[in-house]
């Protein structure tokens, strides 16, 4: 599906439209363009808003779609973010340990 230069792609409908594993059918690939756009227009129409407390979510089920993958997609990323701090914590715990002056050997 060619997609004009103006368009704003965003990350998740570009890995989604990928070539890559696992492949999606048709109807599927055509729910994810349609979510898409519907998502953009939602994001329109979000921009325009002067408070975002006015905002009740899209209208549209097909850009709710698109939202909730996003948010999952975003919550996926903090906790993988949060599982690589606490394994730099513990790493760095373990070599403040072994480094103590309590196992210096000079002491």
């Amino acid at each position: 599906m060619p997609i004009s230069a103006r368009e704003n792609i965003h990350i998740l409908a570009a890995v989604l439209r990928s070539g890559e594993e696992p492949i999606l059918s048709r109807a599927q690939m055509q729910r994810v363009v349609k979510s898409h756009r519907a998502h953009q227009e939602y994001l329109k129409y979000h921009g325009t808003l002067e408070d975002s407390d006015d905002d009740d979510g899209p209208q549209n089920e097909d850009a709710w779609l698109f939202e909730d993958l996003a948010v999952l997609t975003r919550l996926y990323s903090r906790l993988k973010d949060k599982d690589q701090l606490i394994s730099l914590i513990f790493e760095v715990g373990r070599n403040l340990t072994i480094y103590s002056p309590a196992n210096d050997e000079f002491s």
